[in-house]
């Protein structure tokens, strides 16, 4: 699930997901390792999702938008 807000002319897009889907789309240069709370997370039985933010040009904002629009309702 994506949400697109826009904050004083900067895009935003938020996405929630799967630690597993979410982790996977991170930038390769994240300087943060998140396995080790993840894990303590699940030894308790607790289940996550993870929320990630990226700032967005308005080009891409308008291929995002068109591609979401072309799926099918």
């Amino acid at each position: 699930m994506s949400i697109v807000i826009r904050d004083q002319g900067v895009i935003k897009m938020y996405s929630k997901g799967a630690d597993s889907i979410i982790k996977n789309r991170l930038a390769s240069d994240q300087s943060f390792d998140l396995d080790d709370e993840l894990y303590r997370f699940s030894v308790i039985g607790l289940r996550t999702l993870l929320v990630a933010m990226r700032i967005v040009s308005e080009s891409e904002y308008r291929e995002f938008k068109a591609r979401v629009n072309k799926l099918p309702s």
